[in-house]
């Protein structure tokens, strides 16, 4: 019964040493992401879900049944222009990546706006 608990005791460090080395894996590659890769996705998702959800009392002025998709074509519009200016305009050299990464922060809140609107 002693060497059971005992191989039990030395399986259990086994799988913490692993779920460890893991854990540190995943936290050092997500350390070599840019600040400002991070600053890029929270402002796309800012963006989408504040134009999202603030345009529906303004486009039921337009139309009652268009609400939904024009609010998310709108959010979607709005993102990428903001996206593309503050990288092509207004900053001395472009970043396609920092384009991408604002666009993906904005694909996060459109997606759970599709979903929620499916199921």
């Amino acid at each position: 019964m002693k060497n059971l608990i005992v191989a039990l005791i030395g399986k259990m460090k086994s799988i913490i040493a692993s779920i460890r080395k893991n854990a540190e894996d995943a936290l050092s590659w997500l350390n070599a992401i840019e600040k400002d890769k991070y600053q890029h996705y929270a402002l796309g998702t800012a963006i989408a879900a504040a134009i999202f959800f603030a345009s529906p009392p303004f486009l039921v002025l337009i139309t009652t049944s268009w609400v939904f998709w024009l609010a998310l074509g709108l959010s979607i519009f709005t993102v990428v222009a903001c996206a593309v200016w503050k990288d092509y305009i207004h900053d001395e050299e472009a970043d396609k990546k920092d384009v991408y990464v604002t666009i993906a922060g904005g694909a996060t809140v459109w997606i759970v706006a599709l979903l929620a609107y499916i199921l």
